[in-house]
């Protein structure tokens, strides 16, 4: 059917096939049918066409590189994405790779501005270009819009198109002594993100350090074609009637992209399943002709060695040993040395036969993602010094001045519907208040409003229009927004006022929602389909109690506001006691729960339970906190009759809290993963900020190896919380209990709850004949249980009452014995409490202490294992209609 979507494309593009040069719009021709182009663009700055359906290279055009930048290695040095200019900082300072919260694009809308932190001044400029290119015979001709009209090919073909370039450059100086200390140049296309993805009818994947790239069916069953162009892959782009399409290509270690073009079209649909799950984030390093890159790419941890685990060892053996035999020399002036498929870069070129700083020393290859890091920068204001802004996580929050443009070039056409647009709405807006009383000012207010609209359209920004105090001004003016706070639809909030941030650039902002004070989300486009996730997610699950509540999602041209409910803090504030929560702990924990278990209810697994994602609410009107299940960001809605998940998507979750199965290929996911981490969470409260599985260093591998350590618990209840959570953190799915099943164990119940259960199973076991099935289940490993003679460990004045109500004296040694005289007194006293309490003996009611929570804490504390080695036993009755609110939700 490829010939059909050929023609729709011909079809549209006839329809459309109208570009923009100068301020007169001219035609031009759309590709033949015959052969539809994918352009393709290197790093090398190369621009190759090759034939989507054959692979076919037609023509390759070469160009400056895309990125020029030092190649030495400094103390400090910068990395840049050469496909989207994002920038990663090398510091000793900061002990290895970080990821810089701006991009170089950013960089140079900003400045000049300069860093509080290290007093770096950037400065930057940008050059917008027009090219023309023939897409038949691949010739390309520079368009000077500025009147050099001899270099100008002004002759256009049936198939020339025009394409736009940016190109910037930006350079970082210190303030202190006035030297430069980076500088760099990085072009990119005018392109946008194609809307088509989910019609798209390949799948490209592309080396991260050669110039391979295979193209194989949207399914990944057939293999088209796969081209060298002997340098990296940046860009992909189909040409579209409004310019430069942007197509999606997944980028791969060289080893995971080796095995795909060995055996990916021979594998099951299981194995290729399994390789996709495998393959984990991670940051490339390279280097070629003219400077150092990062490039994001996916790799496969069985077939790829990731750089950062091995630095410091890497690093000791350079210090201890002069010559060790791994490491060879570096080729003359290259700074490099190679160990274990990966390169070594030194900061001064020396060789590794003396002893070197580990943090002289940057690999080349496969690094985990590196964390975000935050630089406040000061812009150089003419009109006001004092205005200050922050660049942080992805994008820039701002004034209007300063606002970021949305894409690279704004076309002549867009700018020309903009002016007329203003034009229209404002002659509009004159004549709907013209017959006012206040006409000029009304018009004024208006008009205001509209222009701040419009801006906010173009450019991203929410500002508040001027407002007055008359009282004929219109019902949408009602709201006055503070100075300072952004309006975004309903929601309206303090770019300043920031709660926190997550993975991906997201930051979470305090606001107002309809007068309401909430948490307001903000999502960068690239997560724009994960945010409506969410917020269906979200929908679907907040009418629990113990699920964050959804209020509303606004949007405007940059990003995407999600308004949640307004929060204490979370689990880990409480732990470490930054907040002030009288709430006890077993009751957060016992809320936790019963929400992970509602969206198990809904098939929605949350794939990420941690301390920092576990929620405390603002106290209600009787001062009471609870406990809120948040961020659904890696939720994953199983499908209907389904209860395993794929990991397509990679390894979800936070490291240290991530079940052992989601790292291995070989074993299905489900909702057990969520068990596994609450079972963590549970330790991490009631120890107070400890971890089953270690340190953080330690802790993802202790998991997958299920090498766990439960000793910083204590108190009564301690054995029921050890057996949950040794069940929970089972190394095999299989074993782990339900999140119901964990809602009705004991180490959630109440002193009263617990009395009365052992109040059923006393009256259960008096009628029970000495040797029934119960009792001899009761009996097991008794000798655990009492410690023997269990009345060597109770009270005189117990033992004493107890033997004046059994006139046979025997050995106290069985815990049937033991569960009948525990809830004896308090089964008289559940009656009638009140009468019946009264006629113990004094001295026994002082020793027994106060029903009930004194009463069972003298028996719990005496007999740890009492309570649990019952609940077990008596699982053979959980049917009867007297035990079973025991053991189901």
């Amino acid at each position: 059917m490829a010939w059909i979507t050929a023609l729709y494309s011909f079809i549209i593009l006839l329809s459309r096939g109208t570009v923009v040069t100068g301020l007169t719009q001219e035609k031009y021709y759309p590709l033949a049918i015959q052969e539809h182009l994918l352009f393709v663009s290197t790093l090398d700055g190369s621009l190759h066409a090759v034939n989507s359906v054959t692979g076919r290279k037609k023509w390759s055009i070469a160009g400056d590189p895309l990125l020029n930048v030092p190649t030495d290695v400094k103390s400090r040095t910068f990395l840049p994405d050469p496909t989207d200019g994002s920038l990663y900082m090398y510091s000793t300072e900061h002990s290895g790779l970080k990821k810089m919260p701006f991009t170089i694009p950013q960089l140079v809308t900003a400045s000049p501005c300069k860093s509080n932190a290290d007093g770096i001044l950037y400065t930057g400029y940008k050059k917008d270009t027009w090219f023309t290119l023939d897409t038949e015979a691949g010739v390309k001709h520079d368009l000077d819009a500025f009147g050099v009209n001899d270099k100008v090919c002004t002759q256009s073909t049936q198939h020339s198109v025009f394409i736009g370039k940016t190109e910037y450059t930006i350079a970082m100086v210190s303030s202190e002594d006035k030297v430069r200390r980076w500088n760099a140049t990085f072009i990119e296309y005018t392109s946008t993100f194609t809307k088509k993805l989910a019609d798209y009818e390949y799948r490209h994947f592309s080396s991260s350090s050669t110039g391979s790239l295979l193209t194989y069916s949207s399914d990944a069953k057939l293999l088209k074609w796969q081209v060298d162009f002997k340098s990296p892959v940046v860009g992909m782009y189909s040409l579209e009637a409004d310019g430069l399409h942007k197509l999606p290509f997944l980028i791969l270690s060289d080893e995971s992209l080796d095995y795909v073009r060995r055996g990916l079209t021979s594998l099951s649909d299981v194995e290729k399943s399994n390789f996709v799950e495998s393959l984990s984030p991670t940051l490339y390093v390279g280097q070629f002709s003219h400077g150092l890159y990062a490039l994001p790419s996916k790799v496969d941890i069985n077939r790829t060695a990731i750089a950062p685990r091995l630095l410091p060892r890497i690093a000791a053996l350079v210090e201890e040993v002069t010559a060790p035999p791994n490491i060879i020399p570096p080729p003359e002036n290259s700074g490099a040395v190679e160990e274990s498929g990966m390169k070594l870069a030194t900061a001064n070129g020396e060789s590794v036969s003396r002893r070197i700083n580990p943090r002289d020393i940057l690999l080349f290859g496969n690094h985990h993602r590196p964390d975000d890091v935050s630089i406040p920068l000061i812009p150089v204001n003419k009109q006001d010094s004092e205005n200050k802004w922050k660049i942080e996580g992805d994008q820039t929050k701002q004034s209007p001045e300063y606002q970021l443009p949305v894409a690279a070039a704004m076309t002549n056409e867009m700018r020309i519907f903009a002016v007329t647009l203003i034009v229209v709405v404002a002659a509009g807006a004159y004549l709907v208040v013209r017959n006012q009383r206040n006409t000029e000012h009304s018009f004024k207010v208006l008009l205001e409003k509209q222009l701040s609209e419009k801006e906010k359209t173009s450019f991203g920004t929410s500002v508040s229009a001027s407002r007055t105090k008359s009282s004929e001004s219109l019902d949408d003016l009602e709201m006055v927004v503070p100075e300072g706070h952004l309006r975004v639809g309903k929601i309206v909030f303090n770019p300043k006022d920031i709660l926190g941030h997550g993975c991906m650039g997201t930051f979470v902002y305090s606001g107002k929602f309809d007068g309401r004070q909430v948490a307001v989300k903000r999502i960068l486009p690239d997560c724009f389909n994960l945010a409506d996730r969410e917020v269906q997610l979200l929908r679907e699950s907040d009418q629990h109690p113990n699920v964050i509540r959804y209020f509303c999602t606004e949007s405007d041209s940059q990003f995407r506001y999600i308004a949640l409910e307004l929060c204490l803090g979370t689990l880990t504030d409480f732990v470490e006691k930054r907040v002030e929560c009288k709430t006890p702990a077993i009751q957060l924990l016992e809320q936790a729960m019963s929400g992970i278990s509602h969206l198990h209810s809904l098939g929605i697994v949350h794939r990420d339970i941690k301390p920092h994602n576990v929620l405390l609410s603002l106290p209600n009107n009787s001062k009471q906190i609870k406990a809120l299940i948040s961020d659904f960001g890696l939720c994953k809605k199983l499908a209907a009759g389904k209860l395993s998940f794929s990991k397509m998507s990679g390894v979800a979750g936070t490291e240290g809290w991530i079940a052992p199965e989601m790292l291995d290929s070989e074993q299905r996911t489900t909702a057990s993963v969520d068990v596994f981490s609450a079972g963590c969470l549970i330790y991490y409260v009631l120890s107070e900020g400890k971890h089953p599985f270690g340190d953080k260093l330690k802790r993802q591998a202790n998991i997958l190896n299920g090498e766990s350590k439960l000793d910083k618990i204590t108190g009564p209840a301690f054995i029921c919380c050890l057996h949950i959570i040794s069940w929970m953190i089972t190394h095999d799915p299989l074993e782990r209990p339900s999140m119901d099943q964990v809602l009705v164990h004991p180490f959630l119940w109440s002193n009263e709850k617990q009395l009365q259960f052992f109040s059923d199973v006393s009256d259960r076991v008096e009628k029970e004949p000495e040797g029934s099935y119960v009792v001899r289940c009761l009996e097991d490993r008794c000798d655990t249980v009492v410690k023997g003679d269990w009345k060597d460990h109770i009270s005189t004045e117990l033992y004493d009452d107890h033997l004046q109500h059994h006139q046979h004296v025997f050995r106290l040694e069985k815990v049937s014995q033991l569960s009948r005289v525990l809830p004896e007194r308090f089964a008289e006293s559940m009656r009638n409490k009140k009468h019946h309490y009264r006629e113990l003996p004094e001295d026994v009611s002082r020793s027994l202490g106060r029903i009930p929570d004194e009463f069972v804490q003298y028996f719990t504390s005496r007999f740890p294992k009492l309570l649990i080695h019952t609940y077990l036993t008596m699982t053979c009755v959980k049917e009867d209609p007297i035990f079973s609110k025991y053991y189901s939700v």
